[in-house]
């Protein structure tokens, strides 16, 4: 079971804005850059183009002047942009605080990836007190606005009993939305509550189906329990080819646990030619992502 997502930091350009609020974009001067813009949209696009270097020379400060005008002109992806700007210290000092509230304006403009990360601000008391409760109606609305993380992050609300009484059949629930909204950890844990039974009847080929599609969208958890499944025979005919295969997936995506198994595959030649060189490459690669099982193992098998 994953147990939080942290919404990535992400920079949003003015389609993107319009793709997370629904809307696709009318006109447009893509091709030219100017020094100057007079709506959202416009300002957005200049301070992404400053803050990504795309056709002008990179520029932090000015990526920040046109965020500002954008959140000024009431545009919900300039103030979560700003708020980014604030939360890692670009072009200004670092403020917690300040983020917070450039993510609560956008929150208010209804972009629903502010809203969730509203939620974690609160759930880590950044910026503001620790609140359980507010972090989850701040997850709440933004799944209401059909954004995926927000709706994942709800339901580790509910699985969890963080500022909600404790539900499984809720938690189930909100995973389930945020799988069908394309979301690779919501897909897991969905897997994960059939796997082991929470919330629903335990279920192994159900749980393979939404491994499968958490893997297909690149999160490298379902990759994973993908792996896991094929291994011990779950929900599918045992095959440690296929096995080895998920583990290679969920290691190329970063998962230390992937390149854990994948190692151990490659010891016991399992689905695969037995290569120590190879274990320990990944048990290595386990060990710098900071997995302790991954740093055993290559201490024992270089013995």
């Amino acid at each position: 079971m994953i147990k939080k997502v942290v919404i990535k930091d992400l920079i949003l350009s003015a389609l993107m804005v319009l793709i997370l609020v629904g809307l696709l974009p009318t006109t447009a001067n893509a091709g030219s850059v100017v020094n100057e813009c007079k709506t959202g949209a416009e300002c957005v696009d200049l301070g992404f183009k400053y803050v990504t270097g795309k056709d002008v020379k990179q520029d932090d400060f000015k990526a920040l002047k046109f965020f500002q005008k954008a959140c000024d002109l009431n545009s919900g992806g300039g103030c979560s942009n700003l708020g980014l700007m604030y939360k890692k210290g670009k072009g200004v000092k670092q403020d917690d605080f300040k983020a917070l509230k450039f993510y609560q304006k956008a929150c208010d403009l209804n972009l629903g990836v502010s809203c969730s990360q509203l939620g974690l601000m609160y759930e880590e008391g950044k910026g503001v007190k620790q609140d359980d409760f507010k972090a989850f109606k701040f997850y709440q609305k933004a799944c209401d606005l059909n954004f995926s993380g927000g709706c994942f992050n709800l339901g580790l609300s509910y699985e969890e009993g963080k500022g909600v009484k404790q539900d499984d059949f809720k938690a189930l629930k909100f995973f389930q939305k945020a799988c069908d909204l394309n979301d690779g950890s919501g897909c897991s844990n969905l897997g994960f509550m059939h796997d082991k039974g929470k919330g629903v009847k335990q279920d192994d080929f159900k749980a393979l189906k939404f491994y499968q599609k958490a893997c297909g969208l690149n999160f490298s958890g379902g990759c994973y329990n993908l792996g896991l499944m094929y291994e011990e025979g779950k929900g599918v005919k045992q095959d440690d080819f296929k096995a080895l295969k998920f583990y290679q997936k969920a290691c190329g995506l970063n998962f230390s646990g992937g390149c854990s198994n994948l190692g151990l595959m490659y010891e016991k030649g399992k689905g695969v030619r037995k290569s120590n060189t190879k274990a320990l490459k990944y048990y290595g690669k386990a060990c710098d992502l900071e997995l302790a099982l991954g740093c055993k193992n290559y201490a024992g098998l270089k013995k």
